[in-house]
């Protein structure tokens, strides 16, 4: 059911979804968060001291009761979303950084996380290509706990 909800999640949202053997493989090493019916659900996956939001799916309802489960655990938490989202991401306490943050931040992570360079717009949006699945343009957003380590990196001149 996880991946049915995913696949129309992302299909809906982009035109195209990871594969059900891909999406297994990357749920192996996520935490799911979501409504006690199991109808909406975000993801994580922690990294160290920081936890990464990677999906979210389904019933949005459920998955806002999930995102709220895990920020009332006090974790640094970051994401990448689109920009329909960024809203009702910001409402439960997920903000988008501002552009020089942004820039900061992906060029610290390029390297781990994107196979190709990404395009950061004067708006903070961060576009990828993705080999599987093409091109996504995304917003990073941050918790309080995860802006706290933010506002201390030195990004010199971004």
């Amino acid at each position: 059911k996880a991946y049915q909800s995913y696949q129309q999640t992302y299909q809906k949202a982009t035109g195209k979804a990871w594969t059900p053997e891909k999406f297994r493989d990357e749920a192996s090493a996520w935490t799911f968060y979501g409504d006690d019916q199991r109808t909406g659900y975000i993801t994580i996956k922690n990294q160290g001291q920081f936890v990464k939001l990677t999906t979210l799916a389904g019933s949005l309802k459920g998955a806002m009761i999930g995102l709220r489960k895990l920020l009332s655990e006090n974790r640094p938490v970051w994401g990448m979303t689109s920009a329909q989202l960024v809203p009702i991401f910001s409402r439960v306490g997920m903000a988008p950084v501002d552009s020089r943050t942004s820039r900061c931040v992906v060029n610290r992570i390029q390297p781990f996380y994107f196979s190709s360079p990404a395009t950061i717009a004067t708006d903070g949006a961060v576009t990828i290509n993705y080999s599987d699945v093409g091109a996504a343009t995304k917003y990073l957003i941050v918790n309080s706990q995860m802006q706290s380590y933010v506002n201390g990196f030195s990004c010199g001149n971004v």
